[in-house]
């Protein structure tokens, strides 16, 4: 998740526009918006990994369509464009969620990105971890689990943002200021679950350092708050719970493949 430079957090009307959020479109992909050269070079590059591959998750590779044709929304339809909220009408704020019932923005949030380079970073990350589990686990079983450690992951950043920041004035923007953007905090899911059980070491992104594997989700979330620090600490830590929550004790109470075979 990041958290936008945005001016304003802007309120979900009850009626009007479609599924309750009012029209204008996404304004972060305008047509008269001119974008790096180098951000075409990455997404070349990451369409040729995608044409490399042996076998092609297509769960995966339809989130990551999804997420792409909203971001450049306006360049491809007005039409389309017209159906998705602003960036500040759809971010995850914890207190319009709770407090003011601004549920969509659960699912909103997820889709929405706040640059370029935030989206192709998140869509190369989710190939990675999708490559994975979808061929691991099959593609109807992999689709059920992103639904759900996506609802769960914003679910609980929301519930925890505005908890603390209603509980302790100091942390109060962390309800009320903070909007986050983007599917990072599925991404930390994904990636515990993918580790947690995984023996042996593993190092962090190529650097010098090698840590049991199945802590590594939780140093990629410390080394990315250093490294980059717009990004929100809180949707990414409510992400590893999310995993966290679903491997240790949700999926041992329920039996996930009954759930699976529902849909």
């Amino acid at each position: 998740m990041q958290r936008p430079h945005i001016g304003r957090v802007g309120p979900i009307p009850p009626l009007g526009g479609f599924g309750g959020f009012p029209m204008g479109g996404f304004h972060m992909g305008g047509q008269n918006r001119r974008r790096d050269p180098f951000f075409y070079i990455l997404v070349v590059q990451l369409l040729h990994k995608i044409y490399e591959l042996p076998n092609k998750p297509p769960v995966t590779l339809g989130i990551m369509a999804l997420c792409t044709a909203v971001h450049f929304a306006k360049d491809l339809s007005p039409d389309m464009a017209a159906l998705i909220p602003p960036l500040d009408y759809g971010c995850l704020s914890p207190f319009s969620v709770v407090h003011g019932g601004q549920w969509p923005r659960l699912l909103w949030s997820a889709i929405l990105h706040a640059s370029d380079y935030h989206l192709y970073y998140n869509m190369s990350s989710l190939l990675l971890k999708g490559v994975q589990l979808e061929l691991r686990v099959g593609p109807k079983r992999f689709g059920a689990l992103v639904a759900w450690l996506t609802l769960l992951s914003q679910g609980l950043y929301a519930l925890g943002a505005f908890w603390v920041g209603e509980s302790y004035p100091r942390w109060r923007s962390l309800s009320r200021a903070e909007c986050a953007c983007g599917l990072s905090g599925l991404l930390f899911a994904l990636k515990y679950a993918l580790t947690h059980d995984q023996p042996g070491f593993s190092t962090v992104w190529g650097l010098p350092i090698s840590l049991p594997t199945k802590y590594i989700a939780w140093a990629e979330l410390l080394l990315i708050h250093y490294l980059i620090p717009n990004t929100s600490f809180a949707g990414h830590l409510a992400g590893i719970c999310a995993g966290a929550l679903h491997v240790h004790v949700l999926s041992r109470l329920t039996s996930w493949d009954a759930i699976v075979q529902m849909l």
